[in-house]
């Protein structure tokens, strides 16, 4: 990874606010595990266009496979710890949303990563992290029960995530 995809891979932050926007716009509050699928389809296909973007990588498997790994990863974790919108309650479903999404995208960085298998262990990981943050900055917000967290989270997430894709390159 060069300095400019790692800059444009931070800068693909946008990507979670602009798919957790259209994913709210669409299923409205997180409630149930239908919302949990559809919103991760929709909020995964736009951070996976991002991150496709960032990578130049081809669009339609990140945003596939992004929109799969974080739609099962978000259905599993209401399904199992439900749609509360806790702080509690999220950061126990967070690993599972980040598990997903790092999954799919690992068979997509397993040319680029050496350890392209420790890959949805960071994302797990890092979702507990980027939702942490972002519940220190929405406060009240987190209510509005969205699907993934905001652009404060995400450009953690971006900026470590980036780090080691950087780091770990093949």
């Amino acid at each position: 990874m060069t300095r400019q995809t790692f800059v444009r891979w931070v800068v693909a932050f946008l990507g979670f606010p602009v798919g957790g926007l259209a994913a709210t716009s669409l299923i409205g509050v997180l409630e149930n595990p239908l919302d949990g699928l559809l919103g991760g389809l929709i909020a995964g296909a736009g951070i996976g266009l991002a991150h496709g973007l960032a990578l130049r990588a081809s669009l339609w498997r990140w945003a596939l496979a992004s929109a799969l790994g974080l739609g099962v990863g978000v259905w599993a974790g209401v399904v199992l710890f439900s749609a509360s919108h806790d702080l509690a309650t999220i950061l126990m479903r967070a690993p599972l949303a980040g598990l997903g999404l790092g999954a799919a995208q690992a068979v997509l960085v397993r040319g680029t990563l050496r350890l392209a298998w420790a890959w949805p262990l960071l994302t797990a990981g890092m979702f507990v992290a980027a939702w942490w943050v972002s519940a220190l900055v929405i406060t009240t917000n987190l209510q509005a029960g969205f699907v993934v967290f905001g652009a404060s989270g995400a450009l953690l997430y971006q900026g470590v995530t980036g780090l080691a894709l950087w780091g770990g390159r093949a």
